[in-house]
């Protein structure tokens, strides 16, 4: 009985084995059978449509996340569908390295988005794509493109950039409906004629190519609105570009100019031009007649003088003109009512003209880095300046006008010749910041005092033996620099600074510190380097904020001195005992 139940038992157990061999070999074929996708089974876009979505899953290997069979084509992510047809087809970064041909079967597709993929070429089917709105290519690897893209009538944005394009074919031009060309970062050395043919053009970006001329059909563009030729290789400019009647904004920084045509001043609607980084060394009158120029950037070319007629640039808000060799500035510059921001740094000025005082708009400028000795009484009218940048000059003294730059809020003056202050800076009752490193200080005014909104107060590198006790009423200041100078003492009255977060005292003379030090409940930096203190007040150790303390170079007597209870000390140089 129990040797015919344990046969009984050994032939269950085979066929059980030889039926699970058998649904291995079947199963693979099920779930192929699931798997399986016909176009024919798709109803809702027609048939040649459905096929193209396969053609280019199959050309790039079989294999995607955005094809999938278990549900219907036009509940893709990255498909959109409108009465039956696929009108948008979205395949930013997917890996795509081929498009086929049938991606002209998609007749009404009016968005293409194959951004940021490994493509090198498109098939001239693409021209097919007769109701195509948007074809953004951007970030791929497209050396050329096939002509038959002129065929898009309906084409409105063309996205091209970062790719290797070296010329577009003429065929661009029959792109009658564009109205945006972006074709930046590739290797274009010149334009085909017929770009002058798209009429409805009204952006057109060109950055970072290596265009060296311009067409003179590109004065034909009568809707541009915004043209950008930054960072390639001009060395002119075509007299045509004076008939972009339309243009508002010009970008033709990092390039090779050396001159402007006279027709730049046509640009009458013209709001922004943008030429800095180029090699000009002149400008020329005309510029004077761009009546609605707002901002006009001229910094780092070779201007040795400035067009008398710029003065007549009544909309001007903001004039760059760093890095150049400017020495003097016209008169007429006065003229500019409207100009906020006037950037002068890096030139050769000597002096500035008494006019500069009419600027009663002006609120940044910027001198640093000039040969500027003197200023003009005039710079006090200056009534809504806010930033006033005047480091590396020759300056030896201020004017006391300075004092009634009443919206005043940053005032930079280091590495000057100053040796004296005036009274009058105390009146500065909005300055929030003044740098005065780098001079020849050997006092301060005590009005310096009277700066209630200040922060920041920088006096490193200058000749101060002492300081006005009236510094202690500075009770926003919250960064404080006297390193290298000669202070002997500090008065008592620094323990006032209630809102001090830093105060650098090193290199200088000091023999002893004010006990009011310890008041100072926010102080989290104390640099107290190479001075001639032999203590300490003990009162330092009970500084709450307090994370760096700095005493090296020092001729400090051992002594013990109690931080047990300053955990977050963390950057201690101290050549005593710590206990």
């Amino acid at each position: 009985m129990h040797r015919r139940l344990l046969q009984l038992i050994v032939i269950l157990h085979f066929v059980m084995a030889i039926w699970a061999i058998e649904q291995i070999a079947i199963e693979p074929n099920a779930v192929h059978a699931q798997e399986e996708f016909s176009c024919a089974d798709v109803s809702e876009i027609p048939q040649g449509e459905c096929e193209a979505l396969a053609a280019i899953k199959d050309a790039n290997g079989g294999s995607s996340t955005w094809f999938t069979t278990d549900t219907p084509p036009c509940s893709w992510t990255n498909l959109e569908c409108t009465d039956g047809h696929v009108t948008g087809l979205y395949l930013s970064n997917n890996q795509l390295t081929s498009v086929p041909p049938e991606i002209g079967n998609l007749s009404s597709l009016t968005q293409l988005d194959l951004y940021g993929n490994q493509l090198t070429s498109v098939p001239p089917e693409i021209g097919n794509l007769s109701s195509l709105i948007a074809l953004n290519l951007m970030d791929n690897q497209l050396a050329t493109l096939p002509v038959e893209i002129g065929n898009l009538s309906s084409l409105k944005a063309l996205y091209l950039r970062d790719n290797q394009l070296a010329t577009l074919p003429v065929e661009t031009g029959n792109l009658s409906s564009l109205t945006w060309l972006y074709l930046s970062n590739n290797q274009l050395t010149t334009l085909p004629v017929e770009i002058g043919n798209l009429s409805s053009l009204k952006s057109l970006d060109l950055d970072g190519n290596q265009l060296t001329t311009l067409p003179l059909e590109i004065g034909n563009l009568s809707s541009l609105q915004e043209l950008t030729l930054n960072r390639n290789q001009l060395t002119t400019l075509p007299p045509e570009i004076g008939n972009l009647s339309s243009l508002d904004w010009l970008y033709l920084e990092e390039n090779q100019l050396t001159t402007l045509p006279a027709e730049i001043g046509n640009l009458s609607s013209l709001p922004g031009l943008y030429l800095s980084n180029n090699q000009l060394t002149s400008v020329p009158p005309e510029i004077g007649n761009l009546s609605s120029l707002t901002r006009l950037y001229l910094g780092g070319n070779q201007l040795t003088t400035l067009p008398l007629e710029i003065g007549n640039l009544s909309s001007l808000a903001s004039l760059n003109l760093y890095g150049n060799q400017l020495t003097t500035l016209p008169i007429e510059i006065g003229n500019l009512s409207s100009l906020q921001e006037l950037t002068l740094n890096r030139n050769q000025l000597t002096t500035l003209p008494l006019e500069i005082g009419n600027l009663s708009s002006l609120i940044a400028l910027n001198l640093m880095d000039n040969q500027l000795a003197t200023l003009p009484v005039e710079i006090g009218n200056l009534s809504s300046l806010k930033a006033l940048n005047l480091r590396d000059n020759q300056l030896a003294t201020l004017p006391t006008e300075i004092g009634n730059l009443s919206s005043l809020t940053w005032l930079y003056l280091s590495n000057n010749q100053l040796t004296t202050l005036p009274v009058e800076i105390g009146n500065l009752s909005s300055l929030k910041a003044l740098y005065l490193m780098d001079n020849q200080l050997a006092t301060l005014p005590v009005e310096i005092g009277n700066l209630s909104s200040l922060k920041a107060l920088y006096l490193r590198d200058n000749q101060l033996a002492t300081l006005p006790v009236e510094i202690g009423n500075l009770s926003s200041l919250g960064w404080l620099e006297l390193s290298d100078n000669q202070l002997m003492s500090v008065p008592p009255e620094i323990g006032n600074l209630s809102s001090l977060i830093e105060l650098s005292l090193s290199n200088n003379q000091l023999t002893t510190l004010p006990t009011g030090i310890g008041n100072l409940t926010l102080l989290t930096i104390l640099n107290l380097d190479n001075n001639e203190l032999t203590s300490i007040p003990p009162e330092i150790s009970q500084l709450p904020s307090l994370r760096t303390l700095s005493v090296t170079g020092n001729p400090l007597v051992p002594t013990a001195i109690d931080v047990q209870d300053e955990p977050a000390l963390d950057g201690l140089f101290l050549p005593f005992v710590v206990r």
